[in-house]
C-alpha cells in the first residue's frame, strides 16, 4: 500500500450515513474505489462479511459502541467514518511512506 500511496484518494459514500449523520469514508486506490464501494455497502447492511463478522451494520444503527474504522487487509482499503479521519488517515500513511524511503 506504502509503495503506491500517491494512487490513493479518501472517497465519500453518500449513500451511507452513521447514527451521528456522517458519510461513510472510504480510502482506498482510484482503480478500485468501484468495487470497493460494492463491498462497503455490502458490509454496511449485512453483518458478515466476506470472511468474518463484522460490527458496521451496528456501528451505523447506533446500536453498539463499536469502532469506526475497519481496514480490508488483502484488498488494502480502510472504511471509516468521521469527518477529521480522512485527513489523519492521509498523514499517517504520508508519514509511514517517508519512513519507508529513508
Amino acid at each position: 500500500m506504502v509503495d503506491v500511496l500517491d494512487q490513493y484518494e479518501v472517497f465519500t459514500v453518500n449513500e451511507v450515513k452513521d447514527h451521528e449523520g456522517s458519510s461513510m469514508k472510504v480510502y482506498c486506490q482510484n482503480e478500485f474505489f468501484d468495487q470497493v464501494k460494492e463491498n462497503a455497502l455490502h458490509l454496511s447492511t449485512n453483518p458478515y462479511g466476506y470472511k468474518e463478522f463484522c460490527d458496521m451494520k451496528d456501528y451505523i444503527s447506533g446500536k453498539k459502541n463499536t469502532n469506526n474504522f475497519w481496514w480490508d487487509i488483502d484488498q488494502d482499503y480502510f472504511i471509516f467514518f468521521g469527518k477529521d479521519k480522512g485527513k489523519k488517515v492521509k498523514i499517517v500513511m504520508q508519514k509511514l511512506k517517508e519512513k519507508r524511503s529513508k
